[in-house]
C-alpha cells in the first residue's frame, strides 16, 4: 500500500509532467506562429515591391517620354501615390 507522501509525490510529478508538455506545445505553436508569419509577408512584400517597382517605373518613363495627355498624367499621379503607399507599407 503505498502511504499518502508517495502518493502525493506521483501526483506532484505528473502535474509536472502536464505542465511541461503544455509548455513545450505553446513553444512549439510560438514558432510555428513566427515562420508563418515570416513566410506571410515575404509572399506578400515580393509582389508588392514588384508593383512599386513598376509603377516608378512607368512614371519614370512618362517623364522621359514627356508625354502630354491630361488623363495619362491623373493616372501616373495615381500610381506614383500608389508606388509611396507600396513603399511605406513595406517598412
Amino acid at each position: 500500500m503505498n502511504n499518502p507522501v508517495q502518493e502525493l509525490a506521483e501526483c506532484i510529478n505528473q502535474l509536472l509532467d502536464i505542465c511541461e508538455r503544455a509548455v513545450t506545445r505553446t513553444l512549439d505553436i510560438e514558432n510555428d506562429y513566427r515562420t508563418m508569419r515570416a513566410e506571410l509577408q515575404s509572399n506578400i512584400r515580393n509582389p508588392l515591391s514588384c508593383i512599386k517597382t513598376s509603377c516608378f517605373l512607368i512614371n519614370s518613363l512618362a517623364e522621359t517620354e514627356n508625354i502630354q495627355s491630361e488623363k495619362l498624367r491623373e493616372y501616373l499621379q495615381i500610381m506614383e501615390k500608389a508606388a509611396e503607399d507600396i513603399e511605406s507599407a513595406l517598412k
